[in-house]
C-alpha cells in the first residue's frame, strides 16, 4: 500500500509540473497492466453488446462525422472496477486544488472506442460557454499498439503549432488543461481509452 501510495504522489507531481508548464503531461505505467487489462476487456464488451453510442458535438451532442468518428459509453466513476481510477483522481484532485487553486469538485468521463478510420478533428474538451471542464485525462487501453496503427493524439498550442505527438499505447496517460486545441488522427485499428475530465461545478458563463 505504501510503495502504491508514493506511486500516485510522484504520478500527481509531476502531472502538477506539466500543468503549470507546458500545460500537459505524459505519462507511462501510471495504473497496473492487470487493470488496463480489464478495463480494456470491459470496454471491448461494452461495444459488442452494443452499449456504445456514436459521440456528438458540444453540449447538443449533435451527430458529425466529417468532425468526429468514435463510440463512447458513459462511466460511474462509483463503479468498483473503476476504484483505481477514482483513488488516483481524487489524489490528483486534492493536489490541484492545493497547488493551482482550480476549485475541482467532480469527474466526469467515458469509454471511447475509434474504429479503423476513426478520427476526431482539432477541438477543444471545453465548451465554449462554460468552463465546467478544467483537466483531460486520458488513459489509453492498447495492449498491442503499433506505430503503423496511427491514431496519435496531437496537442497544439493556440497558434496551432504543434506540441506533442501521443501515440495510444496501453498504460500511458496524457494530461493537459481542457482549454488546449488538440486532435486524434485517423487510425488504422481498434482503438480505446477511458477519457475523463475533473469538473469546476460553480463554473463561469461566457457571455
Amino acid at each position: 500500500m505504501a510503495e502504491e501510495q508514493d506511486h500516485t504522489r510522484a504520478m500527481v507531481s509531476q502531472i502538477i509540473e506539466g500543468l503549470v508548464d507546458p500545460g500537459f503531461v505524459v505519462l507511462k505505467d501510471v495504473f497496473s497492466r492487470e487493470v488496463i487489462h480489464q478495463w480494456h476487456a470491459w470496454a471491448e464488451t461494452h461495444r459488442a453488446q452494443g452499449e456504445m453510442r456514436s459521440a456528438g458535438l458540444g453540449k447538443s451532442r449533435a451527430l458529425d462525422v466529417r468532425i468526429r468518428q468514435d463510440q463512447i459509453h458513459w462511466l460511474d466513476f462509483e463503479a468498483p472496477e473503476l476504484q483505481p481510477y477514482a483513488l488516483f483522481v481524487a489524489a490528483l484532485t486534492q493536489a490541484l486544488n492545493r497547488e493551482l487553486f482550480l476549485g475541482i469538485s467532480g469527474v466526469e468521463g467515458h469509454f471511447a472506442c475509434y474504429p479503423t478510420g476513426g478520427f476526431y478533428t482539432r477541438h477543444r474538451d471545453r465548451f465554449t460557454t462554460e468552463d465546467t471542464r478544467q483537466i483531460s485525462l486520458v488513459v489509453y487501453l492498447n495492449p498491442e499498439w503499433q506505430a503503423c496503427h496511427g491514431g496519435e493524439c496531437v496537442l497544439y498550442d493556440d497558434a496551432g503549432v504543434e506540441l506533442a505527438r501521443v501515440v495510444p499505447q496501453g498504460n500511458t496517460l496524457i494530461c493537459f488543461r481542457s482549454e488546449m486545441l488538440h486532435e486524434v488522427l485517423p487510425t488504422q485499428a481498434m482503438r480505446y481509452s477511458l477519457t475523463g475530465w475533473l469538473l469546476r461545478r460553480n463554473f463561469h458563463v461566457s457571455i
